[in-house]
């Protein structure tokens, strides 16, 4: 709340500048009228008031100013009122208590709380998602950029006019001999089905097989003629051999392994590359 003295130094500067009246004329005892102050000014003296002191003013207080004093208790009178209403106001908030949730309301709080947790969360998980797929695709170590493997030469069918015992293409089909069907043979693929370029793998046995020896792996297309693979195995002491080997191309293909020592081939296996 502005004192007395404060009030009259800026009422001197409102007077001064409405009327020019003089600073030395500016006395509680002064008479607004004698000082310049006409109907006109006194509006223009009470916008300048309530504005310069931030008060609240009534045209019955207005009307009733009659000298400089009387401006300054009013003023006086509207800032007590003010501050008053403040320091009430002020005190009242102060005591009054905290608000307290109640228990359906806390409830729905927790609530609220989870769902804005449970969605950040999953936002934070798609773009970690996103940004693991994309620093894989920028390094080259998702699948679908691995290094082909390299296609073979694609071997080229040795065809016999002639058919052996054991199937055609055989060795000396022309020689007679007696026939060898070693019931105990056998040959496997593992996968069966397989893609172009993937490796799979041939193991079997022909217990007639020499130590040692080179035992030629034989292929046909469906109802085709037998033709060396250009890939060959090694017989084991016991007859059994294996090998790993792929195509480049699609289709269904047979496959046996023949012994030309022994005279004999195993059964046929089928495998098809997709």
């Amino acid at each position: 709340m502005p004192t007395p003295d404060e009030i009259r130094e800026k009422l001197t500067e409102l007077l001064g500048r409405i009327a020019d009246v003089p600073s030395d004329a500016v006395r509680d005892t002064a008479i607004l009228k004698d000082v310049g102050i006409d109907s006109v000014a006194m509006v223009e003296l009470a916008e300048g008031v309530a504005s310069e002191f931030r008060i609240a003013l009534t045209d019955e207080s207005a009307n009733e100013w009659r000298t400089v004093g009387d401006v300054v208790r009013t003023v006086q009178r509207a800032s007590a009122a003010v501050g008053l209403a403040e320091n009430s106001s002020s005190s009242y908030l102060a005591s009054l208590p905290p608000p307290q949730l109640t228990d359906p309301e806390r409830i729905g709080a927790f609530k609220q709380l989870a769902i804005v947790f449970a969605l950040i969360g999953a936002g934070l998980g798609v773009f970690i998602g996103v940004a693991a797929a994309a620093l894989l695709a920028s390094s080259g170590l998702d699948g679908g950029t691995l290094p082909p493997i390299s296609a073979p030469v694609a071997p080229t069918p040795v065809a016999s006019d002639s058919a052996g015992p054991f199937g055609a293409g055989g060795p000396d089909d022309d020689a007679p001999r007696p026939a060898k069907t070693p019931t105990s043979a056998n040959l496997t693929a593992s996968p069966g089905i397989v893609n172009t370029g993937e490796r799979f793998r041939l193991a079997g046995r022909l217990p007639n097989a020499r130590p040692g020896e080179t035992l030629i792996i034989e292929w046909r297309e469906s109802g085709g003629t037998w033709a060396a693979f250009p890939v060959t195995v090694t017989a084991r002491d016991d007859g059994s051999f294996e090998s790993q080997v792929y195509i480049a191309s699609p289709g269904e293909r047979e496959f046996r392994v023949r012994s030309d020592a022994a005279g004999g081939a195993t059964p046929p296996t089928i495998v098809r590359i997709s």
